[in-house]
Order: structure tokens, then C-alpha cells, then sequence
């Protein structure tokens, strides 16, 4: 009697399963993902064998290009806000509501305490042109006319108090790191009178950006 051949059937999966995973990770990804912000200026730093991660949040840093130039940035708009409408209110510096908002949307800025009424009437690409940023005024004295750092340093770590304070995620007036980002071809003595306003202000933890030199590590086995 020949034996009874039973129908082949393709194999079916259900991947319905599979997709309401892939989409939730997907969907969580992207809402948790920090994206790093624009940088104000494009700075080679030199090499070193130090590894350390500078903080996303909270952070001031001091960038150095090529020129001399000297620029600030405070992460985030609503410190940034908040430090402009000090720094308007304490110098009279005229600022409407609108250039308020205008500034506080730049990833940095290098412009001189007495420019930046001109400064913020700019369109944001001419604000944004190496020729409208002629650097913050730095020298090694405690004169704020000579050495602007310390103004935008001081209102800088006030506003990011201030805003952790009514941040119901955070509630405590926890301030800003300070990092320094230097190209190599700068002088040492420009960033040595850096240090000295950080020095001059109490500040004496304070970050050295530079790139990982990969030659420096050990050859592994």
C-alpha cells in the first residue's frame, strides 16, 4: 500500500511581535537621545593621553581659536536668557525683548560688552560671521573693562543657579563647570591669563579640552 504524502505547507511567522518592539525601542531612542549642540567656533585642540568626558549640562566653556580670539558659550537657551537679562539690566545696555530671545538662541558669542547693542540687531547668520565676533576682551588685570571674561563668567554661573533652582528636576542651584578650549597654534600666555580670571574668581577646578593621542596608548597583545 503506498504510503499517504502529506501536503508541504510553507512555514509562516508572525513578525507582528517583532515590530511593536522595534518600534518602541526606536520611539525610545529618539525621545532620550541628547544631541550635541552647534559650537560657536571650530577649534583644533592639541593631543594628550588624558581621558575625560566633558559634562553635557551645566557647562560654560571658554574657546580660544587660532586668531586669539576669545569666545563664551553657556549651554542652554534659558540660562543663556536668563545671564543676558542680567548682564542688559546691570550695564544698561538697552536690549529689547525680542534681541533678548535673538541672543539667547546663539551657541556662543565673542563681542565686547559695549558692541553687543549692535551685535544682537545683526540678522543670526551675520551674527554668526567670524568679522562680527572681534573677541571678548581678555587681559590679566581685575579690570572688568579690560577683562570682560570676569562679567560673563560671573552672570554665567548665577543664571545656571538660578535656573536649577526652578527646575523641578533639579531644585538645587547647582552652577556651571568651566571648560577651556584652546587651539594649538595659541599662545600659552593668553590661556595662562585665562586661568589667572578663573584664579581671580575663586574658580580653581576647571577643564582642559584637548583630542585623545591615540600614538601614546599601549600596542595590545
Amino acid at each position: 500500500m503506498p504510503k499517504v504524502k502529506v501536503a508541504r505547507k510553507s512555514t509562516f511567522v508572525d513578525m507582528t511581535a517583532m515590530c511593536d518592539v522595534a518600534t518602541l525601542l526606536l520611539t525610545f531612542f529618539i525621545l532620550t537621545t541628547q544631541f550635541k549642540g552647534e559650537e560657536a567656533i571650530v577649534v583644533k585642540t592639541p593631543s594628550s593621553i588624558a581621558e575625560f568626558k566633558v559634562p553635557e549640562r551645566n557647562i560654560i566653556t571658554i574657546s580660544i581659536d587660532k586668531t586669539g580670539k576669545v569666545y563664551f558659550s553657556l549651554d542652554g537657551k534659558f540660562k543663556r536668557k536668563l545671564m543676558i537679562e542680567k548682564v542688559n539690566e546691570a550695564y544698561n545696555l538697552g536690549l529689547t525683548a525680542e534681541e533678548i530671545d535673538k541672543f539667547s538662541n546663539l551657541p556662543g558669542f565673542a563681542v565686547p560688552l559695549e558692541q553687543l547693542p549692535n551685535y544682537v540687531k545683526l540678522s543670526s547668520q551675520e551674527m554668526q560671521k567670524p568679522e562680527a565676533n572681534p573677541g571678548i576682551p581678555i587681559d590679566s588685570t581685575l579690570d572688568e573693562k579690560k577683562n570682560q571674561l570676569l562679567i560673563w563668567l560671573g552672570y554665567a554661573r548665577v543664571a545656571t543657579a538660578e535656573r536649577n533652582m526652578q527646575d523641578p528636576k533639579v531644585g538645587r542651584p547647582i552652577t556651571a563647570d568651566i571648560a577651556i578650549k584652546a587651539d594649538q597654534y595659541v599662545p600659552y600666555k593668553l590661556v595662562k591669563n585665562i586661568i589667572n580670571t578663573l584664579q581671580n574668581k575663586k574658580i580653581n577646578k576647571y577643564i582642559l579640552i584637548t583630542d585623545l593621542d591615540k600614538s601614546d596608548k599601549p600596542v595590545e597583545d
